[in-house]
């Protein structure tokens, strides 16, 4: 066994204890510190080096060679031991080991958005005289920018109907919480429809009888057919926000709107355009 085992084990429990973890960061961060420390750290090589006098360079090998061309979960592995060693380090149990250890480089992957010529076709085909539910589907998705598993979860009865307009009620995982979202004009005669042939007072009734995974591939399908092109689910709110972010720089709003956070909404924004964006406001601003 790891000779410091013991004094890790009791850091990984204050590091989840101090910082209030959910029961998925905890897997997420027990697990990988513990393969790093149960072994990488177990081997003849280092099994008797003291948890302050772990270097840098060890962490690297065991980065490197663990995970070779696995970019990912080398970041997944270097987020968590980063975690680890700072709280460590905060804690007089070891040296600042994190700052000197190469951090993955991640290739982002280019987001895809429909063309102008699409997004009418789409906007068509919402309006045609296919089944309300697949129309709906579609408008929430470029209308809404809400993910999959949001749709899946919406029934008739999570349209709210408040001064004139239909709102959108949902349950916000991360934040634990019932959220009531706008919702743009162009879905309002949509929802009434639905709500028409899917009166609450008849009982619950899903928007979506589709699976996750079957939603994804019933809507790609369907994209194709509708534009001709190949479309995953995803582009529709991809598009959506791409949209938005046209509007100024409301990332924060953008994200409260489509239950995604900061982040990855600031995916959808290069540097240069970022820039002009946030410039545009300073200078709108007086």
């Amino acid at each position: 066994m790891y000779i410091d085992k013991t004094k890790v084990s009791k850091l990984i429990n204050e590091l989840i204890e101090y910082n209030n973890m959910k029961e998925s960061s905890k897997t997420f961060y027990m697990q990988r510190i513990n393969i790093f420390f149960d072994e990488f750290m177990n081997t003849e090589q280092y099994k008797n080096t003291r948890l302050d006098a772990i270097t840098y360079d060890i962490v690297n090998r065991f980065l490197s060679e663990r995970f070779n061309g696995k970019e990912s979960e080398k970041m997944n592995y270097y987020n968590a031991l980063k975690s680890f060693f700072h709280f460590a380090y905060v804690t007089n149990e070891c040296i600042d080991v994190m700052t000197q250890v190469d951090k993955p480089i991640i290739q982002r992957k280019e987001h895809k958005y429909l063309c102008d010529e699409d997004i009418e076709k789409v906007k068509d085909y919402i309006f045609s005289e296919d089944k309300i539910n697949i129309r709906l589907i579609f408008g929430l998705l470029i209308f809404s920018g809400l993910s999959r598993k949001y749709i899946n979860s919406i029934t008739n009865s999570s349209f709210i109907y408040n001064r004139g307009v239909y709102d959108l009620r949902l349950w916000e995982d991360k934040e634990n919480m019932e959220v009531i979202l706008p919702l743009k004009m162009e879905l309002q005669l949509l929802i009434y429809e639905y709500l028409r042939t899917n009166p609450v007072e008849k009982g619950l009734s899903k928007l979506s009888c589709y699976g996750e995974n079957e939603i994804s591939t019933v809507v790609s399908n369907k994209i194709k057919e509708i534009t001709g092109r190949k479309y995953k689910l995803t582009d529709l709110g991809n598009t959506f926000i791409k949209m938005s972010l046209k509007k100024g720089n409301y990332i924060w709003e953008v994200g409260k709107l489509t239950l995604q956070s900061t982040e990855t909404i600031e995916k959808h924004l290069d540097e240069n355009e970022s820039l002009y964006i946030r410039q545009k406001a300073i200078l709108n601003s007086f």
